[in-house]
């Protein structure tokens, strides 16, 4: 383990427990990369959790990540895509560009959750013309 790692993270802990927001995120960013401390998707999310409810992008937008992908939770697209909005109303771009995938490619969350099934069985939908998207999806939904 890098001595510098090890000094960060102390630091970031004390910080981080006297409620700093930024040293919550990188704690966050720690565990969830597994730099410095063993691998925590829970922790991470914990602390991600508290600079969230502070209103930091970069966490919102980070717990967004956690449950599109399922890190150490169920995967989620709906709650996933809440915590995208938030991240996105403070103008952060990466939560912006999911924004955008959402509702340009997947038109909402129900298609986004054709979408992901669709790329886990190895369908090619987003290269498929928005119309013959738009008919599929409409026989798919109830």
């Amino acid at each position: 383990m890098s001595g510098d790692l090890v000094a960060a993270k102390e630091f970031y802990n004390a910080a981080a427990q006297k409620g700093n927001s930024d040293s919550q995120t990188n704690l966050g960013i720690f565990y969830y990369r597994g730099h410095g401390v063993q691998q925590d998707y829970k922790t991470a999310r914990e602390w991600f959790t508290l600079a969230a409810e502070q209103e930091v992008a970069q966490a919102q937008h980070n717990l967004g990540v956690i449950y599109k992908h399922g890190k150490g939770v169920p995967k989620d697209y709906k709650i996933a895509h809440e915590w995208f909005i938030l991240a996105a109303e403070q103008g952060h771009s990466a939560a912006q560009y999911e924004l955008g995938l959402n509702y340009a490619i997947r038109k909402g969350i129900l298609r986004g959750y054709i979408y992901q099934y669709s790329i886990k069985i190895g369908l090619r939908l987003v290269s498929l013309p928005l119309k013959l998207l738009g008919a599929i999806l409409k026989k798919l939904t109830p």
